[in-house]
């Protein structure tokens, strides 16, 4: 090897542990990773942020646009609100729910296909007393292989249609991808309605009746108050008494150290408190404790909880450092961590994907956190709010895919023809169309790029591709696509899609150059392997999302998910050569 590509090896591999770490943010890692690789000689300075005039990044970016103003605007909330007066058990609710889940993420991406459907959810299984943890595994993997169908269904579709285009290979359309995913998307949520979900657990009880989402265990921060029961209670007595754990105890500004066994509570102390939502509400109704004044500016309005999806510009924040209620007039009573334990105060829990946050205030606050922290909220909206010209905005985007489908224009021309026209038509303001823009996944996007570039220019992709090459399994041409394939489902849940093809991408086309067959059904591998991360909660985001809201553990998701990405292996090897020879 040269010393260049001794040089881009150690970045990538460097890289991809930060990815693998989880750390700091993916973004940060992206172009931390590129400004080096400028600093090493392997990308030109002209070249450096090339990665953002590409036209993926800007289809993507349109995408994320749209997907979150149709999502918002009112018509898909109705149309979900059906699914609960629709009969059946749990088999038809999950029919529906993984259905719905499927059929949105063809076009509004997976992770925006949750964030609408995952209110609902949440609500049907409140009202019907069935445990989340059966509904929301298959929906989000419903959403995964929804995402497999269409061009826009995921953004890493769209950056294997540049490097298909790129590689000389077939330009591909908005639906030719349905030819490998529609039947994968269909065979998958079967086998999620009528086998998957029983390998799930039960494992925790229904929401509560308030209409809540009972979501679990929370970290909280109360006070005992004056005459309150618990007043000289031991420690030991308390926890026994009411299923809670105690983190530690604040007397008089200072937290108190030594024996727990020792302890015994005063009122006036502060409470550091890990305990089931209900639990919660029970020590609260009953005056034995009262929520911490440092967290709560006076009586709770209305109580809601959200959480933090990938965009959320909270991620990586402390409770502390958001400011809450001086800058919304919100107040944080609790926050839950996917059943991690933290053991410091609520105001230094640094905040991740996932998280859900008990937040009370006024209702217009709350809409305001919500949209300005991109925090989603667990229960459906009101139904009564107004959208904004919905039905014109829907036009706007079945527009831009009839365009792109006709050859009219490209797809990135065409869907940011249809951003542009709804703001025109007053169906998305400017302040909340750069509010709606990942901005954390393009960037990720285009720091990616130049690296993928630099990584195929010094010859590494050719090195790796060449001893791939030698080994049995690409010796014929569905070798390889099964490697291609083996490759983006081994590596997905450590990265994530979008850096999994752009990885992977340089890699299998220099494989198809040595097995001298078309680029084009190894690419569309890595896209549908990119996708297939049913094994572990972290590798896709809407995995990490309903990991806590499910009371979901590791084991879980490979329970119910092996099943699932050998149905999704065996399919592929069958319908890509169909669908594009090699």
């Amino acid at each position: 090897m040269t010393a260049s590509q001794l040089t881009i090896c150690a970045i990538l591999l460097l890289t991809l542990l930060c990815f693998a770490w989880g750390r700091w943010r993916h973004d940060l890692v992206a172009m931390t990773a590129l400004l080096t690789a400028v600093l090493a000689g392997l990308v030109p300075t002209e070249a450096a942020f090339s990665g953002f005039a590409n036209p993926a990044v800007i289809s993507v970016a349109a995408v994320l646009v749209i997907g979150r103003t149709l999502g918002s605007s009112g018509l898909l909330d109705r149309a979900t609100l059906w699914l609960d007066r629709l009969p059946g058990g749990t088999t038809a609710l999950l029919a529906l729910t993984c259905g719905c889940g499927g059929l949105v993420s063809t076009m509004l991406n997976n992770a925006g296909a949750l964030a609408l459907l995952l209110p609902a959810t949440l609500a049907i299984a409140n009202r019907r007393g069935l445990s989340p943890s059966l509904l929301l595994i298959p929906l989000s993997f419903a959403t995964l292989l929804g995402g497999m169908v269409t061009l826009i269904g995921t953004p890493p579709n769209l950056v294997i249609a540049q490097m298909i285009r790129h590689s000389g290979g077939q330009t591909l359309d908005m639906f030719d991808l349905a030819v490998v995913g529609g039947p994968i998307a269909l065979v998958g949520i079967a086998y999620l309605v009528l086998v998957g979900w029983h390998h799930l657990p039960e494992r925790m009880p229904p929401a509560e009746p308030s209409g809540g989402a009972g979501l679990g265990r929370y970290h909280s921060e109360v006070i005992i108050s004056a005459g309150s029961p618990l007043d000289g209670l031991p420690l030991p007595q308390l926890e026994h008494r009411h299923p809670v754990r105690v983190h530690g105890v604040v007397r008089d500004g200072r937290h108190l150290f030594g024996r727990r066994e020792d302890w015994s509570c005063q009122a006036g102390d502060i409470l550091l408190l890990d305990a089931e939502a209900s639990v919660l509400d029970t020590l609260l109704a009953t005056g034995a404790v009262r929520f911490s004044p440092v967290h709560l500016a006076g009586e709770p309005e209305e109580v809601c909880e959200m959480t933090l999806p990938p965009q959320s510009l909270a991620l990586g924040s402390t409770a502390d450092s958001l400011h809450l209620q001086q800058r919304f007039a919100v107040s944080l009573l609790a926050i839950s961590r996917q059943g991690h334990r933290f053991e410091g105060s609520l105001s230094q829990m640094r905040l991740g994907t996932g998280d859900v946050l008990m937040l009370s205030g006024s209702a217009p606050a709350l809409n305001k956190v919500s949209e300005d922290l991109g925090l989603l909220r667990l229960a459906p909206r009101d139904p009564a709010i107004r959208p904004r010209h919905p039905l014109w905005a829907t036009a706007c985007f079945a527009l831009a895919v009839l365009a792109s489908t006709l050859h009219l224009t490209t797809p990135s021309v065409a869907l940011m023809a249809a951003v542009v026209a709804m703001v025109l038509i007053g169906a998305l303001d400017l302040p909340s169309l750069y509010r709606r823009i990942d901005w954390s996944v393009l960037v990720l996007l285009a720091a990616l790029i130049p690296l993928g570039d630099a990584f195929a220019s010094t010859g590494t992709a050719d090195w790796l591709a060449r001893g791939l090459a030698s080994l049995p399994l690409s010796q014929t041409p569905y070798g390889l696509l099964a490697l291609a394939l083996l490759l983006a489902i081994a590596i997905t849940p450590i990265l994530n899609n979008v850096a999994t093809v752009l990885m992977l991408g340089p890699i299998v086309i220099s494989l198809a150059e040595a097995g001298h067959i078309s680029p084009t059904p190894l690419l569309v591998a890595v896209a549908i392997g990119a996708s297939t991360d049913f094994l572990t909660p972290f590798g896709h985001h809407n995995n990490t999302i309903v990991m806590g809201l499910g009371g979901y553990q590791f084991r879980d998701y490979s329970r119910a998910g092996w099943p699932l990405t050998l149905i999704v292996f065996g399919l592929s090897l069958w319908l890509i050569p169909l669908a594009f020879p090699f």
